[in-house]
């Protein structure tokens, strides 16, 4: 474990890291992504400065930075504010400088944590190690006579996770070098099993390594998000919850076998014209919400990027086909080439609108086997 019972851990030696640290956790409570005791103690027992040992400012670009964190010795203000906001960390850069690896927002972690249910004694199964911070943190709330395993597919990542649990001294964690797609069967059964990496599926195997009350938790891929999915067993069946709209970085092999979800539309390729409609949404907030019921309702609906002919690039949800883009922008509605989307789009809002603006976690479905993984299926408003 990594400090005595409800002590702040830190090693600065002055009191920022502690006020760093306690003035996340208020900012968590208060904006309810923690709501137990429980979540609470652990963000206040786990330092994230102790796991987060670097991160990059402005991955993917020339003008990349990287901030060390100190594990030695007083940390800088500004590097406290940095690791302490509420913003998520790119901690590793690939070969072809893009982000490879990340610690996630905190608000998110703690709205997982919740979600998960967790128990004192509970085994949990993690898939994607990132920084080891997410495993530590489960590790507080099951306590000592619980066990965490963490599995990633990146050697370098094992080792750096690992490093993070054995200096904070948690002795009930371990990190281990695999495909996530297998799980861990060798240490199961599972309670609980989270995925910290964006998912086309469920593996077929986690099932075989979870409890029967279990609870599988992780980022399923939906119309070009990964929105975090509740599963929870019905007999011999799955069922799913939506819990969380967010995305994740996604993973490799077997558990995504599905192309790219994000769609870069080649606007000369349907005639070079772009048109720009007033956006269908007064309410930037439920844009998501939008956006889930799209998925839910048209295969069709995904991450889209389109570049009209200033030059400017527009991201957002659409519908796309061989023969033009609808993109449902925040500020405004962009059509290219086949007009009738721009009409199956505004029907979708108006579907929406009357079946009384459904939000993320109203929504149900049932899983489908889809090439290695399961997938969600016959989507239902829990009504």
């Amino acid at each position: 474990m990594s400090g005595p019972e409800g002590a702040v851990v830190h090693g600065s030696g002055d009191d920022q890291p502690e006020n760093a640290i306690s003035g996340l956790v208020a900012r968590l409570r208060e904006s309810r992504a923690i709501r137990s005791e429980a979540v609470a103690k652990a963000f206040l027992r786990v330092p994230r400065h102790r796991c987060v040992t670097r991160h990059f400012t402005a991955p993917s670009s020339p003008g990349a930075r990287s901030t060390v964190v100190p594990q030695e010795g007083p940390v800088p203000p500004e590097v406290l504010r940095a690791v302490y906001s509420d913003e998520a960390l790119v901690t590793r850069l690939g070969v072809d400088g893009w982000p490879a690896s990340s610690a996630s927002q905190p608000s998110v972690v703690a709205r997982m944590l919740e979600a998960l249910c967790l128990a004192p004694g509970m085994r949990v199964l993690e898939i994607g190690a990132g920084t080891g911070y997410n495993a530590a943190l489960l590790a507080e709330i099951v306590g000592p006579q619980g066990w965490i395993r963490s599995v990633d597919v990146d050697a370098s990542v094992v080792a750096g996770a690992q490093a993070t649990l054995d200096r904070l001294g948690t002795s009930n964690a371990i990190v281990a070098h695999g495909d996530g797609y297998e799980g861990a069967p060798d240490h199961g059964p599972y309670d609980r099993i989270v995925c910290t990496v964006g998912i086309d599926g469920i593996s077929p195997h986690w099932l075989r390594q979870l409890t029967s009350d279990g609870i599988i938790l992780a980022p399923l891929g939906h119309a070009g998000f990964h929105p975090v999915m509740r599963c929870l067993r019905s007999g011999s069946d799955l069922r799913g919850e939506a819990v969380l709209w967010c995305d994740f970085m996604r993973a490799r092999g077997s558990l995504c076998p599905r192309p790219d979800p994000l769609h870069f539309v080649n606007v000369q390729g349907t005639g070079g014209v772009v048109d720009r409609h007033a956006p269908v949404l007064a309410s930037p907030s439920r844009y998501p919400d939008l956006w889930f019921f799209l998925g839910c309702r048209d295969q069709r609906a995904r991450l889209l990027a389109l570049r009209d002919h200033t030059g400017q690039e527009h991201w957002g949800c659409g519908l796309t086909d061989d023969r033009g883009a609808v993109l449902l922008g925040q500020d405004a509605t962009y059509i290219t080439g086949n007009s009738d989307l721009l009409d199956n789009a505004l029907g979708l809002v108006r579907d929406w609108a009357a079946t009384d603006r459904p939000e993320l976690d109203e929504w149900r479905c049932q899983f489908a086997q889809d090439s290695t993984v399961l997938v969600p299926s016959n989507w239902v408003l829990a009504r």
